[in-house]
């Protein structure tokens, strides 16, 4: 396996991609272009993953997951209201079961999550309107497939979050129900299967089910992992 590159590297790959599709770029230009957009996410350069997924937009608008990163871009920027227009548009237009639709959906809800934390009122009905969005987003992916675990398991953090709040949103769901069920996916799942989100979506069900011991125990593991990126 080649040795990762270092984060200078990868903003100064960044910066090559950009003038060469400034330029008169062929088709190897922007496939390297599109292999950045994701490590810069992972160093948590979001500026610059905004300007590379921007300029492959301009080249290449129908590469899905391009625009999904964009929009996710365009969240850690600060301009969510953009994002969920972009992710919505990607959404209408990809077949239900597109790897990028369940990828979409989620950070849908991640949008929606972030206009409800950001605001001061949470009694005003924008802010409720949008935890309302965000559980509905978190809600489709894991209703079609109880293998997306990481949007169980925000689903379940909403819900509480809702229940906290005396909200009535998704009334017919029961979190620690959810939470039982995303623990059981995962420990169910063969080690060699296991992704870079296992441990950090184990300690989050474990601590909705106030299972501290648990939680603390997957969480040391996480951020002691030897291959844990920045934006992890």
């Amino acid at each position: 396996m080649a040795e990762e590159r270092s984060v200078d590297a990868i903003r100064e790959a960044a910066r090559t991609a950009l003038a060469a599709l400034r330029g008169l770029a062929g088709a190897q230009d922007l496939a390297d272009a599109k292999a950045l957009v994701e490590p810069l996410r992972n160093q948590r350069d979001y500026l610059a993953m905004a300007e590379v997924a921007e300029a492959v937009s301009r080249r290449d608008p129908g590469d899905a997951k391009n625009r999904r990163l964009y929009a996710q871009a365009l969240i850690e920027n600060g301009r969510t209201t953009a994002a969920i227009a972009m992710l919505r548009a990607l959404i209408a237009r990809l077949p239900a079961d597109h790897a990028e639709v369940i990828e979409a959906h989620g950070l849908l809800g991640r949008a929606y999550k972030q206009i409800f934390f950001d605001t001061g009122d949470r009694d005003a009905p924008f802010a409720r309107d949008a935890l309302a969005q965000a559980i509905d987003a978190y809600r489709v992916p894991y209703a079609a497939d109880r293998a997306n675990t990481w949007h169980g398991v925000n689903l379940v953090a909403l819900v509480h979050r809702a229940r906290s709040l005396g909200l009535r949103a998704a009334d017919d769901l029961d979190a620690d129900a959810i939470a039982a069920q995303v623990i059981a996916t995962l420990e169910a799942k063969p080690e060699a299967e296991r992704d870079e989100w296992h441990l950090p979506t184990l300690a989050e069900a474990s601590l909705a089910l106030r299972d501290w011991m648990a939680s603390d125990r997957h969480m040391r593991a996480y951020v002691g992992a030897r291959d844990a990126k920045d934006f992890q």
